[in-house]
């Protein structure tokens, strides 16, 4: 019996997982018999029987479809998406920053009735739902992604890995960022390098200010728009930056942390219930020729590599 919502999208996940993959993306075919009491028929597959191993040209026949980006993507509709089946993630820029939103498969705010009426007024944005975990922002400072100073740019979702590479280029200087989402664990990971003419600070804040529903956008809205922004709560200690999240039923966490800082000033700080933040600062100079479009002069560069890590 269908008692809540959180039935309905079960059954929809279930109908969803029913799906196959198209036998046709794999690289060696190989032809298996194979017999019904109502015909002969043959089965194309990259599956060895007798290996019980698949043989596919990898990662080169994947690779061709990665999804490649020559300008940044300025709206989260043009994300580029990473995840590993149960944690989700969409990373697009602005013109300083790279935001990063992070979501989980089983955040669910659970509804404290559990009989529920569709479109009911009353009821509206307070039925079960999937709630949204956090965001991470990454403020380079220098308008790094604005069309307007951008010499190079390229960004890549590499499908055989599931891993984004992004490197871009400005008067300002460079940077190249690495991130993926570990498949067993579900930590994600950023392997960051900058390169800029200038001193300056990196600020990375892990944020959360609250998640709608938004069930029936078209027809019906709630107007209280507190609804799903309290029981959060941040915090920073000299290993990290934290937000937890209290929901109806039960509670989450997020954390981050930088594992490796290149010799750099890395500092974590709570800004305030739903901010902490950690600022990375380059300490170190390095002697560099840079190659501009005209012509080539030598700059004194401030360069470092960061690492970082987060898990819900």
């Amino acid at each position: 019996m269908i008692r809540s919502r959180r039935d309905v999208l079960k059954l929809l996940g279930m109908s969803m997982a029913a799906t196959q993959i198209p036998a046709g993306i794999f690289a060696n075919e190989r032809t298996i018999p194979f017999t019904s009491p109502s015909h002969n028929a043959k089965l194309i597959s990259s599956f060895n029987p007798s290996t019980g191993e698949w043989e596919i040209d990898w990662p080169a026949k994947v690779s061709q479809y990665d999804l490649v980006y020559k300008s940044p993507p300025i709206d989260p509709l043009q994300g580029i998406p990473l995840g590993n089946g149960d944690i989700g993630v969409l990373a697009w820029c602005e013109e300083t920053k790279i935001n990063i939103v992070i979501n989980k498969s089983d955040l669910w705010h659970d509804a404290v009735f559990e009989d529920f009426h569709n479109w009911s007024k009353e009821e509206e944005d307070y039925s079960t739902t999937l709630r949204h975990a956090c965001r991470v922002v990454i403020d380079f400072k220098f308008p790094v992604f604005s069309t307007l100073f951008l010499s190079d740019f390229t960004a890549r979702l590499q499908l055989s890995d599931g891993s984004l590479f992004l490197h871009c280029k400005t008067p300002f200087g460079e940077l190249q960022l690495q991130a993926f989402v570990d498949y067993k664990t579900g930590t994600i990971f950023f392997d960051l390098h900058t390169q800029f003419d200038e001193m300056s600070a990196t600020d990375v804040y892990v944020e959360r200010y609250g998640s709608r529903t938004f069930a029936h956008w078209y027809s019906q809205i709630n107007r209280d728009a507190s609804i799903g922004t309290d029981g959060t709560s941040s915090s920073a200690d000299t290993n990290g930056v934290y937000i937890v999240q209290e929901l109806n039923d039960v509670s989450f966490a997020a954390g981050a942390t930088v594992i490796k800082n290149n010799g750099s000033l890395v500092s974590y700080s709570r800004e305030h219930s739903r901010l902490a933040k950690f600022i990375w600062v380059v300490k170190r100079k390095k002697r560099s020729g840079l190659q501009l479009r005209y012509h080539l002069r030598e700059r004194t560069m401030y360069s470092a590599v960061l690492r970082m890590s987060f898990q819900l």
